[in-house]
């Protein structure tokens, strides 16, 4: 090989995986110096496992020194892809070579598209790692994400909180999740529908005794105009509530207040099963949604847990 030459290559069990990891903390710290997201949660031996014993993981090397990482975590179901990455540069072009090695195994496997995620300052609308990633070919989504949540104990519902039209779904079968499912993925929440995929309907057998799922008539409507949904975990404080989502029916003309009630009705289930804190990560497609989970209590967790998802559609 010749000197300074990068070469492409996929993962060997005897490379060193924390020098991989420093890049991934590296990288994230360049492209957003704001955020205090990281990698310190994974440790060298979760990255081999993940992408080299899976064979989906490739590295460039010049002069033997590893200077660029990309990965794919493939979904069982869709196999379609979450991309990580960590380079010591963003260099495109070692970035367009890894990336056409991910597409073409993403492909091979079926899969039609791979997705990354970009953290935001919040307000902030663009950044370079977006920049950086559109001239490889992925498209942003429309909306930003934030992991949001609220200490329940010190909520307290209003003295005249209306429970009309809301009811919970019982029992909780496969069949009205996947209804619920349907239902985002039509009113165009394809990014919301894919995390409640992935928490409420997993391959596996699970127990759903820990789901709650709350459904909205206003008015005595004939049809769900809304739904909530979230699931009780037990911990050594006590239970929170996670994955916890609510939305409206874009074809459903629900008011301001009527949302804000049913949110209401949705924390005074929490009250009632004693949960201690409720976690959210949600859209700010909706923004009477937004305003009144504010309003209610909900708040970030950090000042920089705001992102969005960018999307390579593979041909």
């Amino acid at each position: 090989m010749l000197e300074n030459q990068v070469q492409i290559r996929a993962l060997r069990e005897e490379d060193d995986y924390q020098v991989i990891l420093n890049l991934l903390n590296q990288t994230i710290k360049v492209l957003h110096p704001n955020t205090q997201m990281s990698f310190n949660g994974h440790t060298p031996e979760y990255l081999k496992e993940q992408f080299c014993d899976s064979a989906t993981g490739f590295v460039a090397e010049r002069n033997g020194e590893i200077i660029a990482f990309m990965g794919v975590q493939l979904s069982e179901e869709t196999h379609n892809a979450s991309l990580m990455y960590g380079v010591t540069e963003p260099d495109v072009g070692i970035l367009a070579e890894l990336l056409a090695q991910c597409s073409a195994l993403v492909r091979a496997k079926g899969g039609t598209k791979i997705i990354l995620r970009s953290y935001l300052d919040f307000g902030q609308i663009r950044n370079q790692m977006i920049t950086l990633w559109e001239r490889l070919g992925f498209v942003a989504d429309e909306y930003v994400y934030t992991s949001t949540n609220m200490d329940v104990r010190k909520w307290a519902a209003p003295d005249d909180l209306d429970l009309s039209g809301v009811e919970p779904v019982i029992p909780i079968t496969e069949m009205k999740l996947k209804e619920i499912h349907t239902m985002l993925v039509e009113d165009g929440q394809a990014s919301a529908a894919s995390m409640f995929q992935s928490v409420y309907l997993q391959d596996e057998p699970i127990d759903r005794r820990d789901h709650v799922i709350l459904s909205f008539k206003p008015d005595g409507a004939e049809h769900i105009a809304g739904a909530a949904y979230y699931k009780v975990v037990s911990g050594a404080q006590g239970c929170n509530a996670l994955a916890f989502g609510i939305y409206f029916r874009v074809n459903r003309d629900v008011s301001r207040s009527e949302k804000r009630r049913f949110l209401q009705a949705t924390l005074q289930s929490m009250k009632q099963l004693e949960i201690q804190r409720a976690v959210s990560r949600i859209t700010f497609k909706d923004a009477d949604v937004f305003a009144a989970m504010a309003a209610e209590g909900f708040y970030s967790i950090t000042a920089q847990v705001h992102s969005i998802n960018l999307t390579l559609w593979l041909n």
